[in-house]
């Protein structure tokens, strides 16, 4: 699974993109998406996906 790292080594690769510019972008696009799952529970991105904050009831850890 790619790291945010990753992506943003795939911006300058593709997209000759200088390094700073693209950890930016990536930084940035993820704090939006967060600050929109903290203010509404739910984003979507047409043609990206849909990300939504859902709760989940505890259950008991094992330990094998």
């Amino acid at each position: 699974m790619p790291t945010l790292k990753d992506i943003a080594k795939i911006l300058v690769q593709k997209h000759e993109l200088k390094q700073r510019d693209a950890d930016l972008f990536v930084s940035a696009f993820v704090e939006t998406i967060l600050e929109g799952l903290r203010n509404d529970r739910q984003v979507k991105i047409k043609g990206f996906g849909t990300f939504k904050v859902t709760e989940r009831s505890a259950r008991e850890g094992r330990n094998p």
